[in-house]
């Protein structure tokens, strides 16, 4: 049987679009409107595709970045910078020590 119903605009011009106007630095809400999507399409969206989770977390680290960047805050990270997790006491982690892993 084929599903009925208008085909989700899930692809990934749609995800790059969102993620190119939250890393400018607009609104989850804003973004939606840019990316053609509304709200609650992408809540549905983040419940069935956990991999989106991550893309928007980086797009909002990046406009946090350059805001803070232009005030004049934060000097940009070198080239071979690569963050590292912080633990529940905000010390960094050793790569072996995870997060609810066993």
């Amino acid at each position: 049987m084929t599903p009925s119903g208008r085909p989700s605009k899930y692809n990934e011009e749609t995800l790059d679009l969102f993620c190119a106007a939250l890393a400018e630095g607009l609104w989850i809400k804003d973004a939606c409107v840019v990316a053609g999507i509304g709200v609650q399409t992408l809540n549905d969206w983040r419940k069935r595709h956990p991999g989106l989770e991550p893309r928007i977390y980086r797009a909002r680290e990046l406009a946090r970045r350059e805001a803070l960047r232009k005030r004049g805050i934060l000097e940009p990270p070198p080239s071979n910078f690569t963050p590292r997790q912080l633990n529940w006491a905000g010390q960094p982690m050793k790569e072996s020590e995870s997060y609810g892993g066993r």
